[in-house]
């Protein structure tokens, strides 16, 4: 049990490695040859951090990993409407930090405005996206979204 637990940590350690490579690589390194824009990124860095210290849904090193639970995914969403929508980051760059495909991004992008559509319009919540949307929003500083 114990080597068990010993190899979840080193796991853990060398998940969290990684996450501080690709922070630092996409950051500094490739900034300004892909043109992205630095505080942006390090404002969807550091707003993805903060998540999920509030929430506690996941760890920085579990969103980027190729895990595929729903609380996971809805997270991920979330966030990729937020980096989108909000902070102006292209697909491309969006994939980047999350550690997936642009067309993933594109698609999480287009569910949460299909949810957005139906709360406003229509009055209904599906799944709770719009509901766990806010709260992301909320917890990144951001205006929650309400019906019109």
């Amino acid at each position: 049990m114990e080597e068990l637990l010993k190899e979840i940590r080193e796991k853990q350690t060398e998940l969290d490695s990684l996450y501080s490579t690709l922070n630092r690589t996409v950051v500094t390194e490739n900034a300004d040859r892909n043109g992205i824009n630095t505080q942006r990124l390090a404002k969807a860095m550091s707003s993805m951090k903060t998540v999920c210290e509030t929430t506690k849904i996941a760890t920085v090193s579990e969103v980027i990993s190729k895990k595929r639970g729903a609380d996971l995914v809805m997270l991920r969403r979330c966030l990729s409407y937020i980096f989108y929508v909000d902070y102006g980051i292209t697909f491309p760059k969006v994939g980047r930090i999350l550690n997936r495909d642009h067309a993933t991004v594109i698609y999480h992008v287009n569910t949460m405005k299909d949810a957005i559509f139906l709360f406003q319009k229509r009055n209904i919540d599906p799944s709770s996206l719009v509901e766990t949307l806010n709260i992301v929003r909320e917890i990144v500083g951001l205006n929650k979204i309400t019906n019109v």
